[in-house]
């Protein structure tokens, strides 16, 4: 169905006001960037319709290349699913159509929605999804949103920082080229010090070479700058996690879940953070392993299931996922390395294999002290 302009939209427990440029779920304000705001007009403006990449181009960008096309839609897609609590893998809004664009696939009303698509809507989204291989995206420790308001247009130095914040997180995400994507992020902080991708990232990056020290630093700074974000709360909870601060990680990323029900890379920090501090999560451990297991051959959930095998001890099954996750270059895979799921294994010799094939590795730093990064971590 067309949608009429300025009017107010409902879809799930959202409410886009059109008219207030603003999106609120169960009545709370949601912050959202600008440009977010705009690929989600986009969508919504024409439900299960599909939208192509050069439609969206000439939206959000129109004659304006002052970054890459292909990563900046990208990074806007990847944070407006973050912001909804959607996945790629497993979409309820926002569904993936490869080399040609995407499609709002959750309906859309002028009148409050009930709490699922309708049954005629759903078989249509089943019978395309049947058919289509969607792209994985970050669902756990890479979880990222934007740090912008909807509201007035942006300085042109703070548009600079956001391209260079976008292809340092296609870099670091997509490509693992870790020096290019640490440059990027360089740059962005230097126009804009506060700059909420840039930092959560760079800790991501930190995180990801084994320098933990370094990563609760740039984490403790995102939060810092952005006390409401949750991501940043997400962020730091998972590097307390990888320090072996179970106890902070756990209170960390509960907070976070109660803030944002949906996110589920806080509700995966909370579960781990508990295993470490003694609860048996083993029974649902295996309800999710079997969920999953359930959808062979499912994008990016390679590592999620090395992460679980390995808390339930099935160490073979866990490397072989693990193999998978590191050669398809899944985000959060590069996490190996001090994810508390693997202690066990870090000093295996198909552990080191694999992650050393992947080019991961302790840093540099850590390295020359003789230290452990996780033990440093937490002094």
């Amino acid at each position: 169905m067309a949608i009429r302009p300025l009017s107010t939209l409902y879809f799930a427990d959202f409410e886009l006001d059109r008219r207030a440029g603003e999106l609120r779920q169960r009545g709370t304000a949601v912050s959202v960037p600008r440009q977010q705001f705009q690929l989600l007009l986009a969508l919504v403006a024409e439900p299960g319709a599909l939208v192509s990449r050069e439609q969206l181009r000439a939206e959000l960008w129109g004659s304006d290349e002052f970054v890459d096309f292909d990563a900046g839609l990208n990074f806007c897609v990847r944070q407006l699913r973050l912001t909804l609590g959607d996945s790629a893998t497993q979409p309820r809004f926002i569904q993936t159509v490869p080399r040609r664009g995407y499609r709002f696939v959750w309906p859309v009303s002028e009148s409050v929605t009930p709490d699922r698509p309708s049954r005629s809507i759903n078989h249509n989204v089943l019978r395309v999804a049947a058919v289509v291989t969607l792209i994985a995206c970050s669902a756990g420790f890479g979880a990222l949103v934007a740090r912008a308001s909807v509201g007035p247009a942006v300085s042109a130095e703070s548009r600079i920082a956001d391209a260079h914040a976008a292809q340092g997180f296609v870099a670091l995400n997509d490509e693992w080229a870790f020096a290019a994507a640490e440059r990027a992020f360089d740059r962005a902080l230097q126009l804009d010090p506060g700059h909420e991708v840039a930092l959560i990232s760079m800790s991501r990056l930190r995180a990801a070479q084994g320098d933990l020290v370094s990563a609760g630093e740039f984490a403790r700074r995102a939060l810092a700058a952005h006390p409401a974000s949750v991501r940043a709360q997400v962020t730091l909870g998972w590097t307390m996690l990888f320090a072996g601060d179970a106890a902070g990680a756990r209170d960390m990323c509960a907070a976070a879940v109660r803030s944002l029900p949906g996110i589920s890379s806080a509700r995966a920090c909370r579960l781990h953070a508990e295993i470490e501090l003694g609860v048996d999560h083993r029974a649902l451990i295996e309800r999710r392993l079997a969920a999953v297991e359930g959808r062979p051959g499912q994008a990016g959930t390679a590592f999620l299931l090395a992460t679980l095998q390995a808390r339930v001890g099935r160490f073979d099954q866990a490397m072989e996922n693990l193999a998978r996750a590191l050669a398809d270059h899944e985000p959060d895979a590069s996490f190996a390395m001090v994810h508390p799921a693997f202690a066990s294994q870090r000093t295996s010799p198909a552990f080191l294999r694999l992650t050393s094939a992947a080019g991961l590795s302790l840093s540099e730093l850590m390295r020359i002290k003789g230290m452990n990064p996780v033990d440093s971590a937490i002094k």
